[in-house]
């Protein structure tokens, strides 16, 4: 059920910052490339999700696990702009380019993370609450 809630978020926070800024649906040049830059918007605030979703359960960090967990935020943004960069279709010519340096971005991502903890705080708050309840203790 949490992940159907987690899903439900990591697709209506980008999707409603995209329609209220007119970013996908209404660019009024016409030179934004649409889905293109939404598709990689979103996909980063999964990434995001995640990251942070793995960062919760970590409960040991060593400089092993700093390394990867931010090694692999480096090489994901390295992948992504050269990828891009690549002049192998004229749809994916500086996309991440353009998506990295827009301000929706940048909104969503911290507004996931923080959803996605609150939503954590709150479920694993009603999780142990339940537990008490269905487990009460019997005092001598």
């Amino acid at each position: 059920m949490l992940s159907i809630v987690h899903s439900a978020v990591i697709f209506a926070v980008p999707t409603a910052i995209q329609y209220a800024s007119g970013g996908v649906w209404g660019h009024p040049e016409g030179t934004a490339d649409g889905l293109w830059y939404y598709g990689l918007q979103l996909y980063t605030c999964l990434i995001m999700a995640m990251h942070s979703m793995c960062s919760q359960l970590t409960c040991t960090w060593t400089a092993w696990s700093h390394f990867f967990f931010w090694g692999s935020w480096v090489f994901y943004a390295f992948f992504v702009i050269t990828y891009s960069s690549l002049e192998m279709s004229e749809y994916l010519w500086h996309v991440a380019a353009e998506s990295f340096m827009s301000v929706t971005l940048y909104v969503a991502l911290p507004l996931i993370v923080v959803v996605m903890l609150c939503l954590r705080v709150v479920t694993d708050g009603a999780l142990t609450l339940l537990a008490r309840w269905r487990k009460p203790r019997v005092f001598p």
